[in-house]
């Protein structure tokens, strides 16, 4: 008998709609083996975009990328002031409503964040009777502590806090999309209250045909990709404060200092490209340039044609619990060397378990133009055994064997064991 499972992820997308597409990929490959998947999404775009519902409909059903949908209607936003507030709230009541209008399921997946999400798949699952596993992509509060600089003594914080513990009690399977989920959970002095044996990591991944797929069928018109004497440094994701892709600026100023050949090329889009543009006209730099925004699938064909894919953000004390960034698994995809200026504990470090490229040990500008330029003059052979690794790193992280790990949580949740 097919199980009946509901997913509930707020900024849940299609390939059509959007690159947060972990909960559909889930959902694909669950439904090859067997099960029955319905997603539930909010309306409205993280951040500017289109918004699938308009008018007074409640929800909205699709299946047009082969995943069934329900779209629940939320207001448009930008930023995270009061209009964002209301959406999350919105996402949430009505969620509870369109669920009392359905046939219950067997079993529901609620991801955070916001931590409220998992609070409505927790009290839907109670008045169904049925199990709930909340999993958490992002650490709230404590990634809103750590990259904003708020107070954790913070009223609102602190309810926050006291929410996210009530989850890890009540829900009946946890899992961590970072790898140390279970460390969190001991350092806030919670072990005792939280079943930490129910908690369980499974890392974002890739479908790896979808990238393949995509690499070759959508090839994205660029000269500087084009450009086979170029050495190409590739960075792929959000233009925003927690991205800190201004730093990038300064890697590029002491590349050129250094007489390197390597060229930065910048694909994404946020609130802060406006002032990393500045920042490189301001040092008449032409060695990085800002490309824009891109749809997801052009994504794989413009990291394959890197010498280099770049992974960086901020760092902050949140790392010590390990990462789990959506890019770095297409990075592998691409089978291209990486340069990282992202510290974590070496037993979360992917890039140097696998040894598919250089982690930096520090993020000063001269140490990451450094391993860039190294990396410029490494041998062919050293550069087709990073290929090699990350290939090997892809296939370990491919969503039909991370969905083969979902698949074992459910049934664990499901009858107890």
């Amino acid at each position: 008998m097919k199980k009946n499972v509901w997913i509930f992820n707020h900024y849940a997308n299609t390939p059509r709609t959007g690159a947060f597409l972990r909960h559909y990929n889930f959902s694909k490959y669950l439904m090859r083996k067997g099960y029955n998947v319905r997603v539930f999404s909010a309306s409205s775009a993280h951040g500017p975009g289109e918004n699938l519902i308009r008018g007074n409909t409640l929800y909205y059903d699709d299946d047009g990328c082969g995943v069934p949908f329900t779209y629940i209607k939320t207001g448009d936003y930008t930023g995270n002031g009061p209009k964002r507030i209301l959406n999350i709230c919105a996402y949430y009541f009505r969620l509870i409503r369109v669920a009392r209008l359905l046939t219950p399921p067997d079993i529901i997946i609620a991801s955070s964040a916001p931590l409220s999400t998992c609070h409505a798949g927790i009290k839907i699952a109670k008045l169904f009777k049925i199990p709930c596993i909340c999993e958490l992509r992002d650490l709230w509060p404590e990634s809103i502590v750590e990259y904003y600089r708020i107070n954790p003594g913070n009223i609102f914080i602190k309810c926050l806090y006291r929410l996210e513990k009530w989850i890890y009690r009540h829900a009946d399977g946890l899992i961590f999309t970072m790898p140390g989920g279970l460390n969190y959970i001991r350092d806030k002095g919670w072990a005792n209250a939280v079943d930490v044996s129910k908690a369980r990591h499974i890392n974002n991944g890739v479908d790896l045909p979808q990238f393949y797929s995509d690499a070759a069928q959508w090839v994205f018109p660029d000269a500087d990709l084009d450009n086979g004497a170029l050495f190409k440094v590739v960075y792929t994701g959000a233009i925003r404060k927690v991205n800190a892709v201004e730093d990038l600026v300064a890697v590029a100023k002491a590349l050129n200092d250094a007489k390197s050949g390597a060229k930065l090329l910048i694909w994404g889009a946020g609130n802060r490209a406006k002032d990393v543009r500045a920042a490189i006209r301001q040092l008449g730099l032409t060695n990085i340039v800002l490309k824009g925004n891109v749809e997801k699938r052009f994504i794989p064909g413009i990291l394959k044609r890197a010498d280099i894919n770049l992974l960086h953000w901020r760092q902050t004390d949140i790392m010590r619990y390990g990462m789990s960034a959506n890019k770095l698994f297409d990075y592998f995809a691409a089978g291209k060397p990486i340069v990282s200026d992202v510290s974590v504990p070496p037993e979360y470090d992917l890039i140097e378990r696998y040894r598919c490229g250089a982690v930096t040990p520090n993020q000063s500008p001269e140490t990451v133009a450094g391993a860039i330029a190294k990396m410029e003059r490494c041998s062919k052979e050293r550069r087709a055994q990073y290929r090699d690794a990350a290939l090997t790193a892809a296939r370990a992280y491919d969503f039909s064997r991370l969905t083969d790990e979902l698949i074992a949580i459910i049934e664990a949740v499901e009858y107890g064991g």
